[in-house]
């Protein structure tokens, strides 16, 4: 060896070892585990947040519906309302001309009845308070409102008429005197009656079929609100949905 010779270090160069795979892989399998974790949160965290989606729309659904369906049940009130009203005026017309002296005996109906001063409630037929019943499938409640939505505006027309026409025969009446109270009378001669008969025949079939028309209108009524009730609470699951029941009307 010479004074100048120079010696350099070979560096061992060796494969890896078990630690750094064990290292490797433990890293590769934490990134993996990590993902996997976050996306099961990710997951349940979405499933959750659908599934209260899903029961704030349905509970929507039912308030809406329970909504309708209440409104349905004013509407029959106010109708019932209205035609127990009308049937008692009429009542009360015929008890205060008993009381006079005017009956079925000795008198028509129409000459005993005076115009009855009505101010029904304008109730419109519309599917949003028909549509839970059909979905609860009460089709009694819904087939029973639209007909008595109808019979309702069909009633009042009639009255209508017939305080239209029962105005127009008292004008041709010249001697008109009050009887008592409020009950007014007309003195009439056979031939008088004989001459107005056109004009009262049609009164009197008008007021004779309000009559009981008013009294199955008001039975139906009672029948299609005290069903509503009961179909709703089943079909909404809804105990706190009103039941209501009308009490039987009395009349003089």
């Amino acid at each position: 060896m010479t004074e100048f010779e120079i010696f350099t270090p070979i560096l061992e160069v060796s494969g890896p070892t078990w630690s750094d795979y064990l290292a490797f892989i433990s890293g590769i399998g934490g990134a993996l585990l990590g993902a996997g974790i976050g996306a099961c949160v990710s997951f349940l965290t979405a499933r959750q947040a659908s599934k209260e989606t899903t029961r704030r729309d349905v509970e929507a659904r039912k308030a809406e519906q329970a909504a309708s369906a209440l409104r349905l049940v004013v509407n029959v009130q106010m109708m019932h309302a209205d035609l127990t009203s009308t049937l008692r005026a009429i009542n009360e017309c015929i008890a205060d001309s008993a009381r006079e002296g005017l009956t079925a005996e000795n008198s028509r109906l129409w000459q005993r009845v005076p115009p009855i001063a009505v101010l029904p409630h304008d109730i419109a037929l519309s599917a949003v308070e028909i549509a839970p019943y059909i979905a609860a499938k009460a089709p009694e409640v819904a087939n029973g409102y639209m007909q008595l939505v109808a019979s309702h505006k069909s009633d009042f027309h009639a009255l209508a008429l017939f305080n239209q026409l029962r105005t127009a025969i008292m004008d041709d009446l010249h001697s008109v005197q009050q009887v008592s109270g409020n009950v007014f009378g007309s003195v009439l001669t056979v031939e008088d009656l004989g001459g107005l008969k056109p004009k009262w025949i049609p009164i009197e079939n008008l007021i004779t079929a309000i009559v009981p028309d008013l009294e199955e209108h008001i039975e139906l009524a009672s029948k299609v609100v005290s069903l509503a009730g009961p179909a709703m609470r089943k079909h909404l699951g809804d105990d706190t949905f009103p039941i209501v029941k009308f009490n039987s009307p009395t009349y003089p």
